[in-house]
């Protein structure tokens, strides 16, 4: 498919030379980190994401978006953004690319040391990257390292909701296997694959894919712990934002389907069979992956089976007492 590119990599930007130092430092042709911002009609959050990531102390770093034939003003928000800063690079698409997709095809395009993934309605600490690049400079074990996380609903981000996410780390271990157990069995994967990735480890992975009805993100995952350790920052640098129209853990999610479609079939054999693996490893990859399964098919608490319709009826801006009515049969 022929992407429509509105600042070619490398190319001179008029307002390059009254930027400050450390700014036109952002235009090398090869800066130390490429940041991947899928979208598709994210008008709403955008602006705000965009001035985000302007506000990082670390400044050598690229910002690539694939906009997925939008139809809103995502696209001219894009262009102001892109005439503002050289480090902005649009990838326009002619027709709607599938969710994962949208997000692999960022990868190839890449030209910095480490990658990270951000939507389009997230926000960072400004010590986000300099504080993930510090780890992966010092530690060339870890391939992939990521904060804590906290959520919060809405326009206003400082009304942050108290749990703090990854408060434990997880892929820490020597072993291939051992991390792979602790990722299955620990880690909330939403919150690593926005993390700061080797982009070079990255790109010998699946990227996003659904072996097995996993959700995409799970199957990176695993496929990353296998060529290296995670490091966790204990610090809240990540503030995932939910709202009316966000996706996380509902079943229009692509990367949420709750275990319920978790299976082992011939796809899965033929993805395992590609993995870095000896033939024990491999046979002891695909017992856990058996056990995360059958764990996953055992009929969930009832407070949770309410997810999607809690989900649902935020979207539709009804109330819990709306909900209870209904549940009640009233």
């Amino acid at each position: 498919m022929a992407l429509q590119r509105e600042r070619a990599a490398g190319e001179h930007h008029p307002l390059a030379e009254r930027l400050p130092a450390a700014r036109r430092r952002g235009v090398s042709s090869s800066p130390r980190v490429s940041i991947g911002l899928p979208i598709y009609n994210g008008e709403r959050y955008l602006r705000e994401t965009l001035e985000n990531w302007q506000q990082q102390d670390f400044e050598d770093y690229e910002l690539i978006v694939s906009d997925n034939a939008s139809t809103d003003a995502s696209p001219d928000i894009l262009a102001e953004f892109a005439a503002r800063d050289p480090r902005v690079r649009v990838i326009r698409q002619d027709a709607t690319l599938p969710a994962f997709d949208n997000y692999n095809c960022l990868v190839p395009e890449a030209r910095g040391e480490y990658f990270a993934w951000t939507a389009d309605d997230d926000l960072r600490d400004p010590s986000f990257l300099s504080k993930l690049v510090a780890v992966l400079d010092e530690r060339p074990e870890v391939v992939l390292a990521h904060p804590q996380v906290q959520v919060f609903r809405g326009d206003d981000p400082s009304d942050l909701k108290p749990k703090v996410y990854f408060r434990r780390p997880c892929g820490t271990e020597d072993s291939k296997i051992a991390r792979v157990c602790s990722v299955l069995r620990r880690s909330k994967t939403w919150g690593n694959v926005y993390g700061l990735i080797r982009r070079e480890v990255l790109a010998r992975t699946h990227l996003f894919h659904q072996p097995m009805g996993l959700v995409g993100d799970v199957g990176l995952m695993l496929e990353l712990a296998l060529h290296g350790k995670f490091a966790l920052v204990p610090e809240v640098l990540f503030y995932l934002r939910y709202h009316d129209q966000a996706l996380h853990r509902t079943q229009d999610d692509p990367m949420y389907d709750g275990g319920r479609g978790r299976r082992i079939d011939a796809d899965t054999l033929r993805w395992v069979d590609e993995l870095p693996l000896d033939p024990v490893e491999r046979s002891l990859f695909l017992s856990e992956l058996e056990t995360w399964c059958r764990k996953a098919q055992k009929p969930r608490p009832w407070h949770l089976r309410l997810h999607p319709l809690r989900a649902t009826w935020v979207r539709g801006r009804r109330t819990w007492v709306d909900l209870r009515r209904v549940l009640r049969g009233r």
